[in-house]
């Protein structure tokens, strides 16, 4: 497989590093986690708090809310943990492999290896807990992305709020 891709790539070089990438440090956990929605766990408090600075489709500044994410690991699991203060919340999706990243959602991407064949995984997860996860790999044959969306790994979602929510009806024959 590497020989195929090396033959339809064209040579790069690719010159981010682990230096030049901002690191996120996760801290290794040995509390059970509750996947609840809540940060009731201790040990959420002692992990590093990291701030999203880049907000999708927004029109307004007061679309930017305050989020902040958070992450644990044990020896089989990685945990995630997003606090946003939002002004509105609207969902639209309910099925796997759809577009949660047009509602309010959660994203997380993984970069394996940094100077990879330029591929992240990313995983998106709306209120209803609609999952979007593939693999995406960038300039894969002439100047175009590839996406394998057959990538549907088994994880848990909940979620908690506060408030109300914009959650709108999926219309019948209409995924």
């Amino acid at each position: 497989m590497v020989c195929l891709f090396n033959q339809i790539l064209p040579a790069q070089e690719y010159k981010l590093s682990l230096e030049e990438r901002p690191l996120y440090k996760a801290k290794k956990t040995n509390t059970k986690i509750v996947i609840d929605g809540k940060m009731d766990e201790e040990v959420w408090e002692k992990s590093e708090a990291r701030t999203l600075d880049y907000h999708y489709l927004t029109q307004t500044p007061t679309d930017k809310q305050k989020t902040a994410s958070r992450m644990l690991w044990d020896n089989k699991t990685i945990y995630l943990f997003y606090k946003s203060e939002y002004k509105y919340l609207t969902a639209n999706e309910k099925n796997r492999d759809s577009k949660p990243y047009l509602d309010d959602c959660a994203e997380i991407f993984f970069i394996p290896v940094p100077n990879s064949l330029n591929m992240h995984f990313c995983f998106e997860i709306n209120l209803y807990k609609a999952k979007n996860d593939l693999v995406f790999i960038n300039n894969y044959y002439d100047n175009k992305n590839a996406t394998i969306k057959a990538y549907n790994p088994d994880y848990k979602v909940e979620n908690a709020f506060k408030g109300s929510t914009n959650l709108y009806p999926i219309k019948k024959g209409t995924k």
